[in-house]
């Protein structure tokens, strides 16, 4: 999508992606996706937060009742402190481009890599998978430092232009 992206609107390109696009309906219904997908997908991830930090309390522990005012407790607390922390930090969407930048090549390449490899078993592998893994691997993780040097150059960027 971002080569394609690229192709057509070289470095001028938006982001979203569909910023680019003609103000038509299908662009329309896929901002209104993007953003009820977000609505929806963010509370999943503060779950597993709350959950950790409510077993870390010992929540459970209490009488139906108060373990229900304290898991909504913990929740609006957490949402809130979300809030706070991408209203402080400034060009907090570059703050999360970087964080994607450092995370997405674990999630994408090394962790699908290192548990097949693991699954399988080194002995087990043919030396041309191991090569081929090696290589996609390599090929990753120089894309990814790309993005990542790119997404340092807009946090300098960001900070210049607000001086």
């Amino acid at each position: 999508m971002a080569a394609t992206g690229y192709w057509a609107y070289g470095d001028q390109t938006l982001s979203p992606i569909t910023q680019n696009f003609p103000k038509l309906w299908p662009t329309t219904l896929a901002n209104i996706s993007m953003t009820i997908h977000v609505l929806l997908a963010g509370p999943l991830y503060l779950v597993q937060m709350s959950l950790e930090i409510e077993g870390g309390l010992g929540i459970s522990q209490k009488k139906p009742r108060i373990e229900r005012l304290w898991r909504l407790g913990i929740r609006i607390v957490s949402a809130l402190v979300i809030l706070a922390v991408s209203e402080a930090i400034p060009f907090f969407d570059d703050v999360i481009s970087l964080v994607g930048a450092l995370t997405n090549p674990v999630l994408i390449y090394l962790a699908p890599i290192s548990c097949y490899v693991k699954l399988k078993g080194w002995r087990n592998c043919s030396k041309m998978s191991l090569v081929g893994l090696a290589l996609l691997l390599a090929f990753g993780m120089a894309v990814s430092a790309f993005g990542l040097v790119q997404t340092i150059f807009d946090i300098i960027e960001s900070f210049r232009n607000d001086k």
